[in-house]
C-alpha cells in the first residue's frame, strides 16, 4: 500500500467524532499539499493539478493513487469497516490545502491555478474523462466518512484485513520455521567438521591392520623380484 495512502488512513482513523468533516479535507493535507497537488472534479471531469514542469508520469502516478484510495475505500466499505454519509451535493469539489484556509490567494482558471494578485500560474492541470472514478471520488471525498472501531485493528495490522492479516501471519511463522531448520542443519555440519571424530570397533581395527600387512607383502615381494633381475643382468 503506498506510503500517503496509509497515512490518509491514519488521518481518517484519529479524526474526532465531535469534530467530523468531509474526508476531502481530512486528507488533502495528505494528498494535495501547498504547491504540489490539486484536485477539481466538475462536469464529470476530473482534473490534475501539478507544477509546471511535471511531465506525464507524474500526472500518471498521482491518477493511480487517487485510483488505489477509491477502491481501498470500497473494500473499507464493504467489509464495514467505515461508514459513509453521503450529502448529496453535486457542487464543484476542490481539494488543495491553501483552500482549507478561507485566506488563500489562489484561483482555479479553466485548467490553471493561478496567483490572484499577480495571475502567476501555479500548477498545471490535464484533464481526465472517467466517469466511474469521478462519481467515486466524489461520493467519498464529498462525504463524512465515519471510521468503525475495526479500522483502528487494521491500522495496527499493517493495513491488512483481518483475513489477510492471518495469512501473513502463518506465512511469516513458515519462513521463520524453515530459516531454522536450514541454520540448525548448517550449525551442525560446522560443528562437526570443527570438532566432531569418528570412532572404530576392533573388528574395523583388525582389519585396517590386515589391509597394512597385506600391502607390506606385495610391497617386499616387488623389491626381492627387481633384486633377482639386477643379479641376473649382473653376471
Amino acid at each position: 500500500m503506498n506510503r500517503q495512502i496509509k497515512k490518509c488512513l491514519q488521518e481518517l482513523n484519529r479524526q474526532s467524532f465531535l469534530n467530523l468533516s468531509t474526508l476531502g479535507n481530512v486528507i488533502t493535507p495528505v494528498l494535495f499539499r501547498k504547491g504540489k497537488v490539486c484536485l477539481r472534479l466538475e462536469n464529470e471531469i476530473i482534473y490534475i493539478f501539478l507544477p509546471v514542469s511535471s511531465d506525464g508520469q507524474k500526472y500518471e502516478k498521482v491518477y493511480r493513487q487517487l485510483s488505489e484510495l477509491v477502491g481501498l475505500l470500497q473494500k473499507l466499505e464493504k467489509e464495514n469497516l467505515i461508514y459513509v454519509c453521503p450529502n448529496g451535493s453535486d457542487k464543484e469539489l476542490i481539494y488543495y490545502e491553501p483552500f482549507l484556509a478561507s485566506e488563500s490567494k489562489g484561483c482555479i482558471d479553466n485548467d490553471k491555478l493561478k496567483d490572484k494578485p499577480c495571475g502567476k500560474i501555479i500548477l498545471d492541470g490535464v484533464k481526465i474523462t472517467n466517469p466511474y472514478l469521478y462519481n467515486s471520488l466524489r461520493r467519498y471525498l464529498g462525504s463524512i466518512v465515519i471510521p468503525a472501531s475495526g479500522l483502528d485493528t487494521l491500522v495496527s495490522h499493517r493495513y491488512l484485513l483481518e483475513s489477510d492479516y492471518n495469512n501473513w501471519k502463518a506465512l511469516l511463522w513458515s519462513r521463520i520455521s524453515v530459516c531454522v531448520a536450514i541454520g540448525s542443519i548448517v550449525g551442525a555440519t560446522f560443528f562437526n567438521n570443527c570438532f566432531g571424530y569418528s570412532s572404530i570397533n576392533d573388528e574395523q581395527y583388525e582389519g585396517i591392520i590386515k589391509n597394512i600387512h597385506i600391502s607390506d607383502s606385495i610391497k617386499m615381494k616387488e623389491l626381492e623380484l627387481m633384486d633377482s633381475v639386477i643379479k641376473v643382468l649382473k653376471h
